[in-house]
Formats: C-alpha cells, structure tokens, sequence
C-alpha cells in the first residue's frame, strides 16, 4: 500500500528485545546477559522488523541474538524491498553501504545523522535552503571498516552518493526541542520538500507502537517455546495474528488511514466475533465479515493533541526478592532449613 503522503510504499525499520524461556537449547542459541548469574535469567532474542508505515502491516523480519546488530538482520531482509520504496530508519541504520545498496535496487532512503559530523554550508555541493543542502558522502576507505562487507559487493559500489542533509527540529509539549540532522536520497526538493521529509520521519515512530502491540497487547514480550526451533514458530504465529488484525483495520478504513483505530479495541471485537460462532462457513458469510468490519470501524483511537504524560507508575511493585541463585539450589536450602 503506498504512503498517501508520497505515492510510494514507505518502510520503516527497528529493533526490539524479546525474552524467551530458560532453557538449555535456547541458551545455546539466545544467551542471557553475562552479568546475569547461571539460571537467574531469560535467553535474549535480538529482532529487526520491517513494517509498512501507511498499514502496520509487517513484511518481514529476522531474528538474532544479544550480539547481533540491527544493520546485519536488516541485510537480511534486502530481498523483501521493492523498487521505488522508501526506507526510514533512526541512527541505528546510517551506513554508506546500505544506501547505496538499496539505491542499487531503486530504494530511496530516509536516516537520522549518528555520530558523523553533519556537513556545514560552506562544504555542502548545493544549499537548497534553509537547513537544506546537498552533499556528497564518499565511500569510507577503512580497511577494518570494509572487511565486514562481501568484497565483490563492495567493489561494485559508487565511490560516492549525493544525499540531502536535512536539519529538523522535532517539538513536543512538555520537552525541549530536539534537532535532527536527517540523510536522504530524495534529491527532488519540490517533489520532496523538507518538510515533507520531516514529517516521514516523525511518523516512524509508528513502527514502535506496533512493536507494543506485538509484545505488550498480543503478548510476545515473553516465548514460552522451550526449544529454539518452537521458539521460531511462537514468533511466526505472533506476526501473523498481528497482520491479520492490521488487514481487517485496513480493510475497515478502505486504506484510506484518515480514521486511526485502536489495536486492542479491534483486537477485543475479533474475539469477541470469534466465540459468537461467527467462524463457521455458512452462507451468511460475506455478510458477517461486513459485520465484523462495520464493528472495526466503530474502535476509533482519539487523538488527543498535547497530551502529555511522566513515564512513570504509580502502582508499587510486589515485595519479593530477587532470584540471585538458581531455582532447584533455593529449593535445597528451603528443604534443609525446613529439616
């Protein structure tokens, strides 16, 4: 689905954290944190996702452990972008390589400025306008730096990309302005104004809350699989309750994403259509899906401009300790001190 904004499938990247049970199989593949003592904590999958911005669709993803980087995993996922895409990611996914491979495919790319020193006018190709310039970025010559990539890959790229550097300052209530420097290879300003690219990127914040309805509504913060081969399964089956679910809001809206829809309010009318029999093939069918639509329709997300609320809880926690030896050693003691 294209992006109404730019007439072009956006998508967006990122990376979360999973926590699956402990178990010896999946230590081996996931390990838990070093500082963590032996049977004191969760194996720790590393993922990378790839969703549509306009939908919330997902269309892929990869799966990894603690030390596994985000660019690597979105690698990965190179066969799943189609030409005339737009990529954004945050200051994770900067690389030369990486965009000037996905503009070998026809991927066009939006990404925030890491550590890079942001080009300064006087240095700049051409000055657009304000905060706007573009600029050439050469391809890095260090060798360590090019060993990670496949050496006929590496040859076979420009030995430099023009970019757009674009300087946006993000406001929000409540906080103080943030400046961005933002990279891009959208080099029409009047097909692609700046402002239009700020706005793409703000809206990349999307692709974190369809990571809390993944793990916080549908539950996928914690797998329960034991094995790594289950495990994998667990996960596959969260992303496809989660695409169905954004299919059904996007087929209720008619993809126009001008009515925002609240996931876990459509989620509860689903399952609610569910356990009315609703599933069984009759010859009613056609007519109860438009029901459960015109149902979806009604779970409007109210946007409630300026609010802001402290990240922060006001229920205490539980006073129980900290597990700081393994579970079968407490049970001993336990049964020792009890004799």
């Amino acid at each position: 689905t294209k992006h109404p904004l730019l007439g072009r499938r956006v998508v967006c990247a990122d990376g979360t954290g999973l926590l699956a049970a402990d178990t010896e199989e999946n230590q081996g593949v996931w390990p838990q944190q070093s500082s963590q003592k032996e049977g004191c904590g969760f194996s720790q999958i590393r993922l990378c996702a790839l969703c549509n911005l306009h939908t919330g669709v997902a269309i892929d993803y990869r799966v990894g452990n603690k030390r596994s980087h985000e660019l690597p995993l979105l690698r990965d996922q190179e066969n799943s972008f189609a030409k005339n895409d737009v990529f954004i990611g945050d200051k994770g996914f900067i690389c030369f390589y990486d965009q000037a491979r996905l503009l070998d495919i026809g991927v066009d790319s939006i990404v925030a400025l890491a550590r890079r020193k942001p080009v300064s006018a006087g240095d700049a190709e051409k000055i657009i306008g304000d905060n706007d310039l573009l600029i050439n970025v050469p391809k890095f010559t260090s060798t360590v730096a090019r060993s990670r990539y496949p050496k006929e890959r590496w040859s076979a790229l420009p030995d430099a990309i023009q970019m757009r550097q674009i300087k946006v300052d993000f406001s929000f209530p409540g906080y103080r302005s943030k400046g961005v420097y933002l990279l891009t290879t959208l080099l029409d300003e009047v097909r692609y104004p700046a402002a239009l690219i700020a706005e793409l990127y703000r809206q990349r914040w999307g692709i974190e809350l369809y990571f809390r309805d993944l793990k916080t509504t549908l539950g996928m913060e914690f797998i329960k699989a034991k094995t790594p081969e289950m495990a994998r399964k667990e996960i596959q089956m969260f992303f496809i309750v989660f695409n169905v679910i954004r299919y059904l809001m996007s087929e209720a809206g008619n993809g126009s994403g001008d009515i925002v829809l609240a996931f876990k309010s459509c989620v509860q009318t689903l399952i609610s259509y569910c356990n009315n029999g609703n599933t069984l093939p009759t010859k009613t069918s056609v007519m109860n899906i438009s029901f459960l639509l015109s149902e979806i329709m009604k779970c409007t997300l109210y946007q409630r401009q300026g609010r802001i609320e402290p990240r922060q809880i006001k229920q205490r926690p539980k006073p129980f300790k900290l597990m700081t030896k393994p579970r079968s050693v407490l049970k001993e003691e336990m049964l020792s001190q009890a004799a």
